[in-house]
């Protein structure tokens, strides 16, 4: 499955040495399902972001699952959008290692705001990366420097997207168990029909996308 999705608006040209994307870089994406995961995807042109002094360069057939939202969020923040290109050159920089990781959730958030993100919603995604750092415990140290902004937004978005986020979490779960029941009584009505059994698909629980 083989997927374009165009920036929106189309970027203005940019000189070489100006911060943002070259005219260019467009994504052009397949869907890796070889991999056993549906959200994975590979580029298959490369992407390149100015810095104003160095070129970062996302090669063609590097992974992706663009921005990594979990499902009870997506309503607030989709999978992709104007942050696309951001979110898959933070993908590259993370996995790479070309940058340290506080760099690298520095360029997502200055690439964001060169993508016309607006102001709060790309601070708010740069927050959750930075959240998102702790899974390794190398950057506990650098991360309690900026750790006030963090906490900082949290204060701000908790109240606003918090109660949303557990009702579509709670639902989620609720669905999950009605497939679990759906399930079931399809196997046994199988069973009861006498003739092979036909496979009936297991529904999973998961809040990622």
């Amino acid at each position: 499955m083989t997927q374009q999705l165009a920036p929106d608006p189309t970027p203005e040209p940019r000189e070489p040495a100006e911060v943002g994307f070259s005219p260019d870089s467009e994504v052009n994406v397949h869907q890796n399902l070889d991999r056993n995961d549906a959200d994975d995807w590979e580029t298959l042109s490369p992407l390149e972001y100015f810095t104003g002094s160095t070129l970062l360069r996302v090669e063609t057939g590097q992974h992706t699952d663009f921005a990594s939202v979990p499902r009870f969020f997506v309503w607030l923040i989709p999978k992709y959008g104007l942050y696309t290109r951001s979110a898959i050159l933070h993908d590259d920089l993370c996995r790479t290692g070309s940058k340290p990781r506080l760099e690298a959730d520095m360029l997502f958030r200055e690439a964001m705001d060169t993508e016309d993100v607006a102001f709060l919603r790309r601070w708010m995604m740069w927050g959750a990366v930075r959240i998102g750092a702790l899974k390794s415990w190398r950057q506990v140290p650098r991360w309690l420097k900026e750790s006030w902004q963090v906490v900082l937004l949290l204060l701000i978005a908790v109240p606003v997207i918090g109660p949303p986020a557990v009702t579509i979490a709670v639902g989620l779960a609720l669905f999950y168990l009605f497939e679990k029941v759906t399930q079931g009584i399809l196997v046994l009505a199988n069973r009861m029909g006498g003739k092979k059994a036909k496979h009936v698909n297991r529904p999973s629980l998961s809040f990622k996308l």
